[in-house]
């Protein structure tokens, strides 16, 4: 499910509902990502908003330090 082109956010959360095994590494922080919202539905949109939240982080983190 998780390689999808798009993911099923109604379906991830029935799967999880009881929790979300790690068999496959990783699998379990991509889960979170897309449950709480982090990360777009849409896979191939994941690359850029990572990028662009990062860079986000990094001018506030910026922020505070000066």
């Amino acid at each position: 499910m998780l390689n999808a082109r798009v993911i099923r956010r109604d379906k991830l959360y029935k799967i999880s509902f009881n929790g979300i095994p790690d068999e496959i590494k990783g699998s379990r922080l991509v889960a979170w990502r897309v449950l709480l919202n982090h990360v777009p539905l849409e896979t191939d949109r994941w690359e850029d908003h990572l990028k662009k939240s990062k860079e986000t982080y990094d001018s506030w983190k910026q922020e505070l330090i000066i």
